[in-house]
């Protein structure tokens, strides 16, 4: 989609409707006074009375379009954007023709209820990444669809069979954005949505496993004040092994290139647990570390992690904030610059909020 078009055009669209709103009083106050001085019959002044009626029932449309109320895009009428929320998961891959369908299809209730304008999922969907699979996926996530909310997905390495096969479940009304680099398609894209961007990073088709030209292309193209970005694997080891710190170099200028675009979170999966960690810069200011977050809890088996982020970290500190090994989501709220985000952690039959980060965008 064209970054920030729909939002741009709907407000277009709300301003047309006002000018016409508008044209449609003055048509017909003029036509009542004609009327009067005219001298019309009765029946024309009962056809005036109802224009005036119309005229009338027109200026409380005016009005109320005034009164700062909520539109269908979540927009109030006088420009500006309403709070709003989006879901970070990942990881739902499990013994029921490659899903957990138990623990997704309960997560997937949830969700719905929190009423988001989209989730992101941070790969690993399936076991295989098999057909049949990505079908029993998209079937347990129907409710999501059903909801009018945006999926948007990334591959994880247990999805990264077959291109073809991603690309056939991943199409017509469920498709992603085409905008990413000509050999990523579907797999890397960037979307704008109100006051974010956001870019989605395929692990498994660079050779240093980020699309670094494409996002800096797109990083310094965005006017959001908001930047998220999302992939499978995490920057800084925890418990895989395999994760960005392979390539500690271009690593590095990924993590660089997120915090000069303004943005405070990096979400992953591949670790099959919570883990919210502050990464450490060495500026000693730590109000202005990035975080990263896996979100591996979408139903896959659950794994130990010490915090111990044993992995290649550079000059960096990566400090734990939070762990769990519950099935749960995050929540993250847009408050115009304001960003809160919570981790919801299953109990029972219900979710509560055991983690939470805030920060202005500046």
């Amino acid at each position: 989609m064209p970054r920030g078009g729909r939002f741009l055009f709907l407000r277009k669209r709300e301003r047309q409707k006002e000018m016409l709103r508008k044209s449609h009083g003055v048509t017909v106050l003029f036509s009542a006074v004609l009327a009067m001085a005219l001298g019309c019959s009765d029946e024309s002044s009962e056809g005036a009375s109802d224009t005036n009626t119309d005229q009338a029932t027109a200026s409380e449309e005016e009005s109320d379009s005034n009164t700062g109320t909520e539109d269908e895009e979540g927009t109030d009428t006088n420009g500006g954007i309403l709070p709003w929320k989006f879901i970070v998961i990942g990881d739902s891959r499990g013994s029921d023709n490659g899903v957990n369908t138990a623990a997704w299809g309960h997560l997937v209730t949830a969700i719905v209820s929190e009423e988001a304008d989209f989730i992101l999922f941070s790969g690993d969907l399936t076991t295989a990444g098999q057909a049949s699979e990505l079908e029993q996926w998209k079937t347990t996530s129907k409710p999501l669809y059903d909801a009018g909310m945006g999926v948007y997905a990334v591959r994880g390495n247990h999805d990264d069979s077959s291109l073809s096969t991603w690309n056939d479940a991943f199409s017509g009304d469920a498709q992603f954005p085409q905008n990413g680099p000509s050999d990523q398609k579907n797999l890397t894209y960037s979307v704008t949505h109100k006051n974010v961007f956001f870019a989605a990073i395929e692990n498994y088709s660079a050779d240093t496993e980020v699309p670094q030209a494409w996002l800096d292309v797109e990083l310094a193209a965005n006017t959001a004040p908001h930047v998220f970005v999302f992939g499978h694997e995490p920057a800084f080891a925890a418990d895989h092994a395999d994760t960005l710190d392979d390539h500690p170099g271009a690593r590095d200028q990924f993590w660089e290139s997120l915090k000069a675009a303004g943005a405070r979170t990096y979400f992953c999966g591949h670790d099959h647990f919570y883990d919210h960690a502050r990464i450490g810069d060495g500026d000693g200011n730590d109000a202005n570390d990035l975080h990263q977050f896996i979100v591996g809890t979408a139903g896959a088996p659950f794994y130990d992690f010490d915090g111990g982020y044993p992995g290649n970290n550079g000059d960096y500190d990566p400090v734990q904030e939070h762990f769990s090994d519950q099935y749960g989501y995050v929540l993250v709220l847009i408050d115009g610059l304001k960003v809160s985000l919570v981790f919801k952690e299953r109990n029972g039959d219900v979710y509560e909020e055991v983690d939470s980060f805030e920060y202005t965008a500046q």
